[in-house]
């Protein structure tokens, strides 16, 4: 899913061709399988200036890497909604 939103936004789409939008994917890490959490600050950083951003990355829904308080607000899209089934 990440690297279908990555090609989708950097290939098929304007928003990287717009001066001052950047966008960012980690292709690499599952954080929905581990307890890492993504160091924005340092990605916010690298970015230099810029007007909009996206990021994106695989993650649990349940239990989001990025640190406490960090967004005021987050959009989700291209969310694959996987839900365990209880126990009977």
């Amino acid at each position: 899913m990440v690297l279908l939103a990555q090609n989708r936004l950097q290939e098929e789409s304007d928003f990287c061709l717009v001066a001052g939008n950047v966008a960012d994917f980690d292709t690499e890490t599952d954080y929905a399988s581990n307890t890492e959490t993504v160091n924005l600050d340092q990605i916010v950083a690298s970015k230099g200036d810029y007007r909009k951003m996206v990021y994106g990355c695989r993650a649990s829904g349940t239990r989001l890497p990025f640190p406490d308080a960090w967004f005021d607000s987050y959009v989700s899209n291209l969310v694959l909604q996987l839900i365990d089934s209880p126990a009977d």
